[in-house]
């Protein structure tokens, strides 16, 4: 009986090991300042925030709409209001003034 337990366990932790990776939200890539992130993951996933060059470009190559956030620190990343989105085959660009930009990929 001990024995079914631990394998009923073991199975169900596997099962939740599983259900918790991440999954894949949009098809395509987004390339942020020349950087290639092919097949991104849903959720606030990318920060843009270089002192020596506060510029950024985001290229949209996905099947999804992306939101751009603006926010003084990276722990707050993605918890203001949005200041803009890049449809699908859209470029958008702009400079951080001393602010951390987010990228938001949808689920």
């Amino acid at each position: 009986m001990r024995r079914l337990a631990a394998l009923l366990a073991s199975v169900c932790a596997g099962l939740v090991l599983i259900a918790a990776a991440p999954a894949h939200a949009a098809n395509g890539l987004i390339i942020i300042d020349g950087v290639w992130h092919p097949s991104p993951q849903r959720g606030c996933i990318y920060d843009i925030n270089s002192p020596e060059d506060p510029g950024w470009v985001v290229e949209n190559h996905t099947d999804q709409t992306l939101t751009l956030y603006s926010s003084p620190a990276p722990s707050q990343r993605c918890l203001r209001e949005p200041f803009a989105t890049i449809e699908p085959g859209e470029t958008r660009a702009g400079t951080n003034h001393l602010s951390v930009v987010s990228v938001w990929v949808p689920a």
